[in-house]
């Protein structure tokens, strides 16, 4: 009996897990309709309370590491060596993720917030995030079978489907139907939509079921560069046909978002993986790892030049917009260095640091993640950040140089150099719930890495 409620609990988190995972590639959402939504001058997203599915998902998962853990430990309690399992002692996961917990909650007293329900929305938000993160790398820790294959996989799969669906949209200039996972209503006569502007008339970017293509562009970056690693791992021809197919899919639809940040984030994650393999392999991957990817960038390159043209540029409007905001960062981080202006609130204070009357469509977060977390956490919440990305690194890059051949740690590694160089150009690892869990989900899996895996 007691074996079997153990056996419900263990599966009680192992479910939350998985359909969390799920709701990455989804932005299902209910929308809340406040006066503060309009605070911009006219509907924004960034201004407005939504609760997504994945919020339901990951209150459940909380709340099955909370309560059916005394249940669990009072039936039996663990072995003197799954406890050392789930006190690992590294700084990543020991301190700074409570240091960040900790200082969450001193925002949501202690800052003097002139919109304070809705910055203790956004912040109790973040707050779950990371404490679930944290307890996370626990269950992970103390799993000693935990396996980031099927999560690989899953992400592949998925990230295809996104793919099919950006080709559909962008042919078929139109949404899909599909609202019910997620996707937008879109077209490209409707305001707001994201468009490339040709000669012959102006093009919506595609979407898939994420709320901008940039994100799209993120996700599908990734893809790419998990597609690489098993094009390594490959051994037999259907597989070989079968991530080929994937490749061309999911380049294409991450040509399609017109993301020039997610597509040189992509091209930089694969000649990084390529490195990775020569260091490890001691070989050159000139056969499929190599081709495969050549011919496919190659191949969309010269079908769709004309439209790249339109994106081959640092001086257009959007990069200037982008260098205007983080000049609205810096200067927002001067006049709050301690407790910043809140968590979801930069936007609301865009033109009081502007120097200059905005538009409304000019009102958005701040196009680089740590000039956006240091604008409304402060410098401390930005210094503990920073803590965390550079502990992970370091805890990469030991497991890096201990690996014998190219493993999963090294594809990890490279993935977060990819977040980190996007992040410098956009806000959505901050802003939008999807990229948000996919950055913590990743920094997650990172905390849990205990030994070398196995390589190919």
């Amino acid at each position: 009996m007691h074996h079997t409620i153990k056996y419900i609990i263990c599966q009680y988190k192992n479910i939350f897990i998985t359909l969390l995972f799920i709701s990455l590639f989804f932005s299902v959402r209910w929308v809340f309709v406040t006066p503060q939504s309009y605070n911009l001058g006219e509907y924004s997203d960034f201004t407005t309370i939504s609760f997504y599915l994945s919020d339901i998902l990951i209150t459940g998962l909380l709340i099955s590491y909370k309560f059916p853990r005394g249940i669990y430990d009072s039936l039996n309690n663990p072995p003197a060596q799954e406890e050392n399992d789930t006190k690992p002692s590294n700084k990543l996961y020991k301190y700074s993720y409570i240091i960040l917990i900790i200082w969450l909650i001193l925002e949501i007293f202690l800052n003097n917030s002139a919109f304070y329900s809705f910055q203790t929305f956004y912040s109790i938000r973040w707050l779950i995030i990371v404490y679930v993160a944290y307890e996370t790398i626990k269950f992970i820790v103390s799993h000693a079978t935990f396996t980031l294959q099927p999560i690989l996989k899953g992400f592949l799969f998925f990230s295809f489907f996104q793919g099919f669906l950006a080709i559909l949209q962008f042919f078929l200039q139109k949404s899909l139907g599909l609202y019910f996972v997620g996707e937008s209503k879109i077209l490209p006569t409707m305001q707001g939509v994201a468009k490339i502007a040709l000669a012959d008339g102006v093009y919506m970017r595609a979407y898939g079921t994420f709320p901008h293509p940039n994100v799209l562009g993120a996700f599908l970056a990734i893809s790419l560069l998990i597609c690489s690693y098993f094009l390594f791992r490959s051994t037999k021809l259907y597989q070989t046909i079968a991530l080929t197919l994937v490749y061309f899919v999911n380049s294409l639809g991450l040509l399609l978002t017109f993301s020039r940040a997610a597509i040189i984030a992509a091209i930089f994650g694969i000649l990084l993986l390529f490195l990775t393999a020569y260091l490890k392999n001691k070989r050159v991957p000139w056969a499929k790892e190599f081709i495969i990817p050549t011919l496919t960038f190659v191949t969309l390159g010269l079908i769709f030049s004309s439209l790249i043209a339109t994106r081959v540029t640092i001086s257009d409007a959007a990069s200037a917009e982008r260098k205007e905001y983080i000049k609205i960062g810096l200067a927002a981080i001067k006049s709050n260095p301690i407790w910043g202006l809140g968590v979801g609130e930069s936007v609301l204070h865009m033109e009081q640091y502007s120097g200059r009357s905005l538009n409304s469509w000019e009102k958005q977060p701040i196009h680089n993640y740590f000039v956006l977390a240091g604008a409304e956490l402060g410098i401390p919440g930005l210094l503990i950040i920073l803590f965390i990305f550079f502990s992970a690194l370091k805890k990469l890059f030991i497991t890096f140089k201990a690996d014998n051949t190219l493993t999963e740690n090294a594809l990890i590694l490279c993935i977060l150099l990819c977040f980190l160089f996007l992040m410098q150009f956009d806000h959505y690892f901050y802003t939008l719930n999807q990229a948000q869990l996919l950055l913590w989900g990743t920094l997650v899996i990172i905390a849990g890495i205990k030994n070398p895996q196995k390589g190919i």
